[in-house]
């Protein structure tokens, strides 16, 4: 009754029964297990470590990241492209040794003039979707860049995406293509002479048939791939696009 009557006190005391401190410690270790093992992760870079990562939501997400990706930098790598293709031509006249146009030495300065202009004002928009898009492979938090080097940083984001993503992007989409044709081999008709699908001669039934063999057994490369590419894109938008977490003092 004693015992009863004990219980009752501190129940109305406190709002909450009384339990054994080795339970709560118990619980408590329990949690900090959970986040000593990893179970859950914040960013893409550190889930690619895990042996689930295949069987996990991130390769979705990269999937996701990179597409989205896409519509992105349509508008940046035609900017780099106008001026790219007049400098093209100087230097295919330099090459021939043809004497460069003042057309083209005109068109080249005023795209480089105009891109330039333009791309500072919108370095600043684009960076808000690519802190927003961050979300889909960084749950981590997230604090814009301030002052005029957020803005330069924003720049040098922005040429990034209309030069070294297209290609990257388009590395990637070529070795998918690669797979996807070692994959229908097979399903090629049958011709005299030997077809070259990819890397490999298909000559036969014989050759067909490892040439789909070897592209499923690298289907399961591409979703790291895409994680790869992602991370890096990710990586990239943290450093120049968000300020740096520094350490609280106590």
């Amino acid at each position: 009754m004693l015992t009863s009557w004990l219980w009752l006190t501190a129940r109305a005391r406190y709002g909450r029964p009384v339990t054994d401190d080795r339970s709560n410690l118990r619980a408590t270790g329990e949690r900090q297990d959970l986040r000593a093992t990893g179970e859950r992760q914040d960013d893409l870079l550190a889930a690619l470590g895990r042996r689930s990562f295949l069987v996990s939501d991130w390769p979705w997400r990269s999937l996701t990241y990179v597409v989205s990706t896409v519509p992105v930098a349509v508008v940046p790598a035609l900017g780099v492209a106008v001026p790219a293709l007049g400098a093209w031509a100087m230097l295919n006249a330099v090459r021939e040794g043809r004497p460069v146009s003042g057309a083209a030495l005109v068109f080249t300065g005023l795209a480089v003039v105009v891109v330039a202009t333009i791309t500072v004002p919108l370095s600043i928009p684009l960076a808000a979707v690519e802190r927003r898009r961050l979300r889909v492979v960084d749950h981590r938090a997230v604090a814009p860049a301030k002052g005029g080097a957020g803005v330069w940083s924003g720049w040098v984001y922005l040429l990034a995406l209309g030069t070294v993503v297209p290609l990257a992007y388009g590395l990637l989409g070529l070795l998918a293509l690669l797979d996807i044709a070692l994959i229908t081999s097979p399903l090629l008709p049958a011709h005299a002479q030997p077809v070259t699908v990819s890397f490999v001669e298909v000559s036969s039934g014989r050759s067909a048939l490892a040439a789909a063999v070897a592209g499923v057994l690298l289907l399961p490369v591409l979703p790291y791939l895409v994680a790869l590419l992602a991370a890096g894109q990710a990586a990239l938008v943290r450093r120049l696009l968000t300020r740096p977490d520094r350490p609280r003092l106590p």
